[in-house]
């Protein structure tokens, strides 16, 4: 069975066999080599959904700062 290599990051290298190349384990937590601040964006909604969209919001801001992302609060 043949395998390749992914390089994520600058130090970071894995090795996967081609029939499962699930990296994204890996991936978690690490830092992106660079990044864009997501600012002045705006989650749409209906008001039923409103506390659904609050909690992915708050997952975003978990996830965006382990990467080192900058995340502000949407408009809803």
């Amino acid at each position: 069975m043949t395998s390749y290599a992914v390089r994520m990051f600058v130090s970071l290298q894995y090795t996967y066999p081609k029939d499962n190349a699930d990296w994204s384990r890996d991936m978690r937590g690490e830092p992106l080599l660079s990044s864009v601040p997501l600012s002045g964006w705006i989650m749409m909604c209906t008001q039923r959904d409103q506390g659904n969209a609050t909690d992915l919001y708050s997952t975003l801001q978990k996830v965006c700062a382990g990467m080192n992302m900058e995340i502000d609060k949407p408009q809803l």
